[in-house]
């Protein structure tokens, strides 16, 4: 098999995983596929944990700005910090997960393709 034959057989249009821009993987769909995986116990209790922390430290921030004592502004403005580096770290977290889940069908995908193309070379 020549170049020209392989360059007809990966530019053909009629592949099923070519690239299409309508099929582009969206955040909202990354996220709503993290709640189909195994592990989806542990997203729904990550996303409570968020939620959690960032009601506490949108109190903590309110509280701040409600208090006159130097020492409890000390304490509401820890509280923030470190609910709001909580929040920072479990998302930081769901994003390299829903990253993993992209990285694994587009491996997948991969694979598939390579199937096919090799099916297209072998039966020429």
């Amino acid at each position: 098999m020549n170049e020209e034959e392989l360059k007809k057989i990966i530019d053909a249009p009629d592949l099923p995983g070519e690239y299409s821009a309508g099929r582009e993987e969206t955040v909202r769909g990354m996220i709503m596929d993290s709640f189909r995986t195994r592990l989806r116990w542990l997203v729904v209790v990550l996303w409570i944990y968020i939620w959690g922390f960032l009601a506490v430290a949108i109190f903590s921030a309110w509280r701040f700005f409600q208090v006159e004592e130097t020492r409890a502004m000390i304490l509401y403005a820890t509280v923030f910090i470190t609910a709001m580096m909580f929040v920072s770290v479990c998302k930081l977290w769901y994003w390299q997960f829903m990253g993993r889940n992209l990285l694994l069908r587009d491996v997948k995908r991969l694979s598939l393709q390579i199937a096919e193309l090799t099916e297209r070379v072998g039966g020429k």
